[in-house]
């Protein structure tokens, strides 16, 4: 069998996912691990409950949080009610699509929009933006695996201090 060369991973993971996105990714200001971290949740291969109960890893496939949705990626950092309030609140403002089949990878792309109108203000709000889902995910992974909780309040302050 070939080894897989990191350069043809999302051509394999989520073909689907366009040369701008992993651009956007990779020439991101924010802190190589957070880059990596969104390019695997652009090739669905992070740790969520979905993906790990889809290589037969027994474990609840919904959302530790609002426990009404599939606990994927995308619902994570997009379509939880939590997330949707961390992106409200933010400094970014963001209102979340309620399009319950956006795509993490669409939703990246939609910054993008950004640079066609200011190219700095685009790079800052994208940066913002890998730290809240770096945030959104760790807080999440404490939540599962230790039931910390912290308040909305907590990631958002956290997250752009790390900014």
């Amino acid at each position: 069998m070939e080894a897989l060369k990191a350069s043809s991973f999302h051509h394999m993971a989520k073909p689907e996912v366009s040369s701008t996105v992993w651009k956007m990714i990779w020439n991101c200001r924010t802190l190589p691990k957070i880059r990596a971290f969104l390019w695997h949740s652009c090739g669905n291969v992070v740790a969520s409950a979905d993906c790990l109960s889809s290589r037969n890893i027994p474990i609840d496939p919904l959302c530790s949080r609002c426990g009404k949705e599939k606990d994927s990626v995308d619902h994570i950092m997009l379509h939880c009610p939590y997330a949707k309030a961390i992106w409200f609140g933010s400094s970014l403002s963001h209102r979340i699509s309620n399009n319950p089949s956006l795509l993490i990878h669409e939703w990246l792309q939609h910054w993008q929009n950004l640079a066609l109108q200011d190219k700095n203000a685009a790079r800052e709000s994208f940066s913002k933006c890998s730290f809240l889902c770096w945030h959104i995910w760790l807080v999440r992974k404490d939540f599962v695996f230790s039931k910390k909780f912290k308040s909305l309040e907590e990631i958002i302050r956290s997250a752009e201090a790390a900014f």
